[in-house]
């Protein structure tokens, strides 16, 4: 993330408002959207390494959601459509928002916490389009778009057995 992105992000998150936080940034209000638009398409791509190794490492999934193998890089359907009509990544989040169903967003333990930081530490300094670049020469992003145009729309589950495999041996080779 760079200065930028952060002054952008501040600025959506005090105005709450983008016409008003594109005014402060002296940006379009188009550009802004833009902005905010590729840290949420980085975000997906995180959420989609946290998952995958967790399945490599821990042999279980890290989020209750599956990854689909969009053009630009994997997206949890689940959490895309959860909020796409009434929320960015920088709207205000109610309680109304978290699932009911989940009891444990109360607060996130000290083992969880450490691998979230361990996965942000190797690939939070990444940009969206690295990221991207890095997802489609992995195995689990190829076999899903496997027979599918690079510029086609897909919505293949990426394997969460491959990805247990692939993130494993990876894992397997960097504590060898």
């Amino acid at each position: 993330m760079t200065l930028q992105q952060l002054e952008y992000i501040l600025a959506v998150d005090n105005f709450r408002h983008f016409a008003k936080a594109a005014e402060h940034c002296r940006v379009t209000q188009p550009t802004l959207s833009m902005m905010i638009q590729k840290l949420e398409d980085e975000l997906q791509k995180l959420l989609y390494y946290l998952q995958a190794w967790s399945l490599g490492i821990n042999n279980e999934r890290f989020l209750n959601c599956e990854f689909e193998a969009w053009v630009h890089g994997p997206v949890s359907r689940d959490l895309y459509n959860r909020f796409k009509a009434s929320k960015t990544l920088y709207s205000f989040i109610s309680k109304n928002d978290v699932d009911k169903e989940n009891t444990s967003y109360m607060g996130i333990d000290e083992k969880d916490k450490n691998f979230i930081n361990y996965i942000l530490d190797n690939y939070a300094g990444f940009s969206g389009t690295e990221l991207e670049a890095m997802t489609h020469k992995d195995l689990p992003w190829i076999e899903a778009r496997h027979g599918i145009g690079p510029m086609e729309s897909c919505n293949q589950v990426i394997s969460e057995d491959t990805m247990k495999e692939f993130y494993g041996k990876k894992w397997s080779e960097i504590n060898s």
